[in-house]
């Protein structure tokens, strides 16, 4: 669908971090040259190493990227929902992407092509700038995770996940949090390095002493101080 003559869905691309600081023309330029599709759940929208000329816009749903290590074991990346952007190295670089991007739920993508794209960061500094803030934070999370792994056991990669999994997608429930993006243990293990029998291991733990439940791939923290306090550096 070209364009977003919706205006719900035009009013959820005005929210998202990376246009929201533009101008009202600068946005509504943006907005017209997009591509609007939905994602059934499990569905795979792009593959690693395949040509990437569009970058990707979340609407709704949730999303993981992952990529294969060195033993061809799957290794989940990072989780992306509402509002977040990606594609955007093979965007600017014209390389193969860099992972897979699978569909968690039901999910809705806007998509830009890459030539338009590159004419709007020729013309607005503020759009290059924000793009630049999302390429940095990304590089920023990988070089924890990649410090996590080095430095903590299972127990505190696990808890640290799913601290950061609370605070970027949570939704305070009664005193509780709810994380809606719906992972597996086998999801869990890949983002974690861990077996799936480990991390079943500690989420059963957890769950006997009142500090989460994990039902139908759903955790709600119920003891967030307690989850906090699983890590150790």
């Amino acid at each position: 669908m070209r364009g977003l003559a919706d205006a719900r869905t035009a009013g959820l691309v005005a929210r998202i971090p990376l246009l929201s600081g533009l101008a009202p023309e600068e946005r509504a330029q943006i907005i017209a040259l997009l591509d609007v599709r939905p994602y059934a759940a499990r569905e795979t929208v792009v593959w690693e190493g395949e040509a990437g000329g569009s970058l990707f816009v979340v609407l709704s749903g949730y999303l993981k990227a992952t990529t294969a290590g060195a033993d061809g074991q799957e290794l989940l990346l990072s989780i992306m929902g509402p509002g977040e952007v990606f594609g955007e190295l093979s965007l600017l670089d014209g390389q193969p992407r860099s992972a897979s991007v699978t569909a968690l739920e039901a999910t809705t993508l806007a998509t830009l092509d890459r030539n338009p794209f590159l004419r709007m960061l020729e013309e607005s500094p503020k759009l290059a700038i924000r793009l630049l803030g999302v390429l940095a934070q990304r590089l920023r999370n990988l070089s924890k995770r990649c410090e996590n792994v080095a430095c903590m056991d299972v127990r505190s990669r696990l808890a640290e996940a799913l601290v950061f999994l609370a605070d970027k997608h949570g939704h305070p429930l009664g005193g509780k949090i709810e994380i809606p993006v719906k992972l597996s243990q086998h999801d869990l293990g890949s983002m974690v390095g861990a077996t799936r029998e480990s991390v079943n291991k500690l989420l059963r733990d957890w769950a006997r002493i009142g500090v989460l439940s994990h039902v139908a791939g759903r955790v709600t923290i119920t003891d967030f101080e307690a989850l906090q306090s699983m890590i150790v550096h």
